[in-house]
């Protein structure tokens, strides 16, 4: 039976289409039933090995040859895993391109308008928030009355503004200096430059700490800052690394007893006086967090939406995304669907291929709750892709984890369990870790795999109870009986 199963593994491997993401997942299962029956079947050990590795899991992949390496070390085919080994460990990441806002300003200052100029074109999704950024040191030092220092980071934004708006068609950026350079008040609009400069460091501060709900790690607010930090991780849960580098290359620091809430309607408030088309920004960002609330009406987002103009295209991309979220918690899946598309292929005209692949995530997810698997998994695969090609083994395993659960509430024990081995085996997300080894056990007993479970259930309990919180460890024990006597 355990030679059956692996045998069917293979044949759904070879068989499946180029980015079959569910065809191989289910491939997967199939050699988590073969291991179930005969844990050390050499077979099934390498056919997991080798569907990991098709599926982008690079570093699962790597373990699992040693795993089947471990048991069969001689024959021809521990050529091919050593090989196939050797392949992946030199593999090559996708390179990531990163500047100073302090480069930026030099080639402004200089006038190497080219240079500013082909970043903006190769990598929109970089220099967007380094030219926002720039606009909160024009408002520091035009407040400080050093106007040639304010110029000198004026120019940064209005060179990548300029190109954002004639490359891509986004005028955000070119109309807000035009504002500036034709107010009769700049000192009032840098106030509000340093207020948005000053709720982004608070916002990415109180994540990096915990602090200040009101401000959530999905707002563009404090994602868009993440493109200006050589850390990967920061979007799923860890921002430190990403504080202290937005804190030491050029933004606002000026310590502040104000929540990132405050600051951001105080900077509406100043944008509007001087009709600036960042008042819709600083909006925007406001309403993403009203949006949590339960008192949110979807009317709000659409006349925010109404009133912003199409060719913000970010923005305008931004709120559509909020409507589509609205769209999903009102069970309104087509419209999600319509929205995510087209919030979807904005992103991608724009460049901004971080929000692309988060789109893409989300309309798996609806793709998924209304039974189209198939379009739903393709989706996740070229997701899986892409996260692997960040080199981020935390990116990979957080986009693995909601992969498996999309599989749990679809009844697909099977696929999750195949899934959360993934996540447990990578070791990479301590925030996700201990669910993972919970319901990875749950998963194993209702896919039928009771020898699995039961090994599952072992390690979960051995790793929680090493835990030093009592309430975790008594909150998770019991989930573990849960788990246990359900069917067993």
């Amino acid at each position: 039976m355990a030679t059956t199963w692996s045998d069917y593994a293979a044949l759904l491997h070879d068989s499946a289409a180029p980015g079959d993401a569910f065809a191989l997942t289910t491939a997967l299962a199939a050699t988590d039933h073969a291991l179930d029956i005969e844990p050390f079947l050499p077979e099934a050990l390498f056919n997991r090995a080798v569907i990991l590795e098709t599926l982008s899991f690079r570093i699962a992949a790597l373990k699992a040859y040693d795993d089947y390496l471990w048991v069969d070390a001689k024959s021809p085919w521990s050529d091919e895993a050593r090989q196939r080994q050797l392949g992946l460990k030199t593999v090559p990441s996708v390179p990531r391109r990163f500047v100073d806002l302090a480069d930026l300003r030099r080639a402004a200052v200089s006038d190497d308008v080219l240079f500013i100029n082909d970043l903006t074109v190769t990598s929109p999704e970089l220099v967007r928030p380094l030219a926002e950024a720039a606009l909160g040191r024009w408002g520091e030092r035009t407040l400080a009355h050093d106007f040639l220092k304010a110029a000198e980071w004026l120019a940064v934004t209005r060179i990548v503004g300029t190109s954002l708006e004639r490359r891509f068609g986004d005028a955000l950026l070119a109309e807000t200096v035009r504002a500036i350079e034709t107010s009769s008040d700049p000192s009032t609009l840098a106030r509000a430059h340093v207020a948005l400069s000053e709720a982004r460091y608070v916002a990415l501060r109180n994540a990096a700490s915990g602090k200040d709900p009101q401000i959530s790690s999905d707002n563009p607010l404090i994602s868009a800052q993440f493109a200006t930090c050589p850390c990967t991780n920061v979007r799923f849960g860890d921002f430190r690394d990403a504080f202290v580098h937005y804190a030491d290359h050029g933004f606002a620091q000026t310590p502040s007893p104000r929540t990132a809430a405050e600051a951001l309607r105080d900077a509406e408030r100043l944008f509007a006086a001087q009709n600036s088309p960042m008042q819709l920004a600083a909006r925007f960002a406001v309403e993403m967090e009203e949006f949590r609330s339960k008192d949110f009406r979807r009317g709000v987002i659409d006349k925010l939406a109404r009133r912003t103009p199409s060719r913000y295209r970010l923005l305008t991309a931004h709120i559509e995304s909020v409507r589509a979220s609205a769209f999903v918690r009102d069970g309104q899946a087509r419209e999600a669907l319509t929205s995510l598309q087209a919030v979807h292929d904005t992103y991608q005209q724009l460049g901004e291929i971080g929000f692309a692949n988060r789109t893409r995530h989300d309309l798996a997810a609806v793709y998924s709750g209304i039974g189209d698997t198939n379009e739903a998994w393709w989706l996740r695969s070229e997701t899986f892709k892409w996260l692997d090609e960040q080199g981020g083994e935390r990116l990979l395993a957080y986009g693995i984890y909601q992969a498996a659960a999309d599989a749990l509430r679809g009844n697909r024990f099977d696929l999750a369990h195949s899934l959360l081995n993934v996540v447990v085996e990578s070791e990479a997300f301590d925030r996700i870790y201990d669910e993972a080894l919970i319901w990875r056990a749950a998963a194993a007993n209702s896919a039928g795999l009771k020898r699995t479970a039961r090994r599952h259930i072992d390690v979960a309990q051995r790793a929680l109870r090493s835990r030093t919180t009592d309430r975790e460890h008594l909150r998770a024990e019991l989930v573990i009986a849960a788990v246990w006597f359900e069917g067993m």
